[in-house]
């Protein structure tokens, strides 16, 4: 545990974009870079608590959005309060983005968000707020044949499917990543195949959070878009729910069939685990240039 805690603090020690406190100002706001290898301008801090979501962990320092962000969780509360309560949110972006010492590989240009399959009717006290435990609703490690009439466990509740429906249908949202049993279960309930469906990207490690992807805004023509979710020609759904990429999610050696979808071969053949120095000298020149800019006021 000691080395743990050493090792997370030298990667916080080497990371630049952990120590900035405080956006770096612009208008409008700009992004450079990928998601998972970008920074931004002009980020806003969000409020740990509004009418619409409480932020768990702030002390992490991670709550820095661009202003599509705020908006969309703005939205997604809005719908939600009357309904359930409001809703909480994880892990957003630094102040100025930039690569995450701990936790992420991506959440690096305020337009990724995690949020908690959970729901709170009041106001958090700073003692829930920093010890907030997260919730287990899907089993995504269980890859047998019961998974598909079993598809989740006792914690689900049909109101996280109406959650991630109305995220789904948000317009800039470009991707939800669930664990794969979340998935199946959204197919069974919407037979019917609509298209907000293939927005919701089977993944690991998402069955205590759902993670939120925005489109990059037309007003940062230096954000790097996300790839479009490849189509599976042996899906005959056409959102993901069939076909041999979803087939793999539940297969004991999760290498059934041919086709892997772009997650799928991400995760066959993972990258090489960068140090924080060794990722930030990949950022693009512009996101250098920020960083440079900073260190020396």
């Amino acid at each position: 545990m000691l080395k743990l805690l050493l090792t997370s603090a030298l990667a916080f020690a080497s990371n630049p974009w952990s120590e900035l406190k405080t956006p770096v100002p612009s208008s409008p706001p700009q992004i450079y870079g990928a998601y998972a290898l970008g920074c931004i301008k002009g980020a806003k801090e969000l409020k740990v608590s509004t009418p619409y979501w409480e932020i768990v962990n702030p002390g992490r320092h991670r709550n820095f959005a661009h202003p599509d962000m705020e908006a969309f969780l703005t939205a997604l509360g809005k719908w939600s309060k009357p309904k359930y309560g409001k809703i909480i949110v994880g892990d957003i972006s630094q102040p100025a983005g930039g690569p995450l010492p701990t936790g992420h590989n991506s959440h690096e240009v305020g337009l990724d968000v995690d949020l908690r399959f959970s729901f709170l009717k009041s106001k958090m006290s700073q003692k829930e707020r920093n010890n907030f435990a997260e919730v287990k609703v899907a089993d995504h490690e269980v890859v047998n044949e019961k998974i598909h009439s079993e598809m989740y466990n006792a914690n689900w509740k049909t109101a996280y499917a109406e959650l991630l429906e109305q995220a789904a249908n948000y317009p800039q949202v470009e991707r939800i990543f669930v664990s794969p049993p979340i998935k199946t279960t959204l197919c069974k309930l919407h037979p019917d195949n609509p298209k907000w469906l293939k927005k919701i990207s089977p993944y690991f490690g998402h069955n205590e959070h759902f993670h939120v992807r925005l489109a990059c805004p037309s007003s940062s023509p230096d954000c790097q878009k996300q790839n479009p979710i490849a189509n599976d020609l042996t899906d005959e759904s056409h959102v993901g729910c069939s076909g041999k990429s979803y087939d793999w999610w539940f297969s004991p050696s999760r290498e059934k069939g041919t086709y892997l979808s772009d997650a799928i071969e991400e995760a066959k053949h993972p990258a090489k685990k960068e140090t924080p120095d060794e990722k930030v000298a990949k950022l693009p020149e512009s996101c250098k240039t920020l960083i440079s800019a900073v260190k020396k006021r």
